[in-house]
């Protein structure tokens, strides 16, 4: 190889690499959904920002969503109470495990009035709606501070159970909530929950389970003992269902990719899992502002063009074990040819840039016996 040679082959190299990075700036600046998640905080300080220039240009009917509320907040309205203390967006954890701390939740719904991750009910009200009946029996886990419980049952819900392992933020949901008689409120933990086999026909977790991932690692490969917790989780979820159409609803963060093959997509759970891929941008615009006496009161989205997207798993019981097999067994068929269809493509690459460093090296030598 002569120096122009090797100097053409090194010019083409570089642009190579060029516009592969720039394809990856593309992908993530222009394909939000596609940017992984790297943590519950990165997000949560994200919506604590743009909240921020949202409420510059809001009315104060249109409150800004996934922000902490506080007495003087413009939405303070659509809350029974708005008396106790609220804290700020720093009550952020300095990493990412300290979100599964027990200790973490108490201290921080002490200071927390109410906090809607991802966003309010006004996002997902025709979402819920259509996979609802007002006569299901519901249990919200996970239920922290949000406000999603109450806004369920003045929407009609009535039979709600909602629980949380913080006795501190049930004693207080408990306490603003007088108003909803027969919504009840449990100290309880999702890896055993204390009811009745096939006592519930929805289970409904908005980010809860995001929490006990945040420490999973390689997304690609996560921990065992993360996996294990999860499936504790899941399996007591999957037991409390009505066994005949059941339905878990998970609203999350987590992406398909990861969080189907990871965690939801296994036969032994009993169900078939389909995922819609929303924006808390869509406003119920019969939500959004309602009358202060309580009635579809909700501390939705803003209607600014900002927005962040998430997903939602429907996750539906069946007894057709038959059916539920045969859909199984063509997913793995499926991941094993796309892993396979990956693992020759990653091989040519390899492959490539090899013979691209021989040639490389080659060029080096010619070079540098020219000098």
């Amino acid at each position: 190889m002569d120096v122009h040679t090797f100097m053409t082959a090194l010019t083409v190299r570089v642009v190579w690499c060029c516009h592969i990075h720039l394809l990856h700036i593309f992908v993530l600046f222009h394909s939000p959904h596609l940017m992984p998640m790297s943590s519950l905080s990165d997000v949560a300080s994200a919506a604590a920002a743009s909240s921020q220039v949202d409420a510059a240009v809001a009315s104060p009917a249109q409150p800004a969503a996934a922000t902490p509320t506080s007495a003087s907040a413009s939405d303070s309205s659509s809350s029974p109470s708005s008396s106790q203390p609220s804290s700020s967006i720093s009550t952020l954890p300095a990493h990412n495990a300290i979100y599964k701390q027990q200790s973490y939740w108490d201290e921080r719904f002490s200071k927390e009035e109410k906090y809607e991750w991802l966003s309010g009910y006004s996002s997902i009200r025709s979402l819920l709606r259509s996979l609802l009946r007002e006569s299901d029996r519901i249990l919200h886990v996970g239920c922290g501070n949000s406000e999603l419980g109450r806004e369920l049952y003045m929407d009609g819900f009535k039979r709600l159970t909602n629980i949380d392992y913080s006795a501190t933020v049930t004693h207080a949901q408990r306490q603003r909530n007088k108003d909803c008689p027969d919504m009840d409120w449990q100290v309880m933990n999702m890896e055993s929950l204390q009811f009745p086999t096939g006592s519930f026909d929805v289970v409904l977790d908005k980010c809860a389970l995001d929490a006990l991932v945040v420490d999973e690692g390689d997304p690609w490969g996560p921990r065992a003992e993360v996996r294990e917790q999860v499936d504790r989780v899941l399996s007591e979820v999957s037991r409390v269902l009505k066994p005949e159409g059941g339905k878990f609803i998970q609203i999350s963060f987590g992406q398909p990719i990861h969080r189907l093959k990871n965690y939801l997509e296994y036969e032994k759970y009993g169900w078939e899992v389909t995922v819609q891929n929303w924006s808390d941008s869509h406003v119920d615009e019969s939500v959004e502002g309602s009358a202060a006496d309580g009635s579809n009161t909700s501390s939705g989205a803003s209607s600014s063009s900002s927005s962040f997207g998430f997903f939602l798993y429907t996750c539906t019981r069946t007894t057709d074990t038959a059916r539920l097999t045969k859909i199984y067994e063509e997913k793995r068929r499926r991941r094993e040819e796309e892993e396979e269809r990956l693992r020759l493509y990653e091989e040519q690459q390899r492959k490539a840039m090899e013979s691209d460093d021989d040639d490389e090296r080659q060029g080096q030598k010619l070079f540098a016996m020219d000098l």
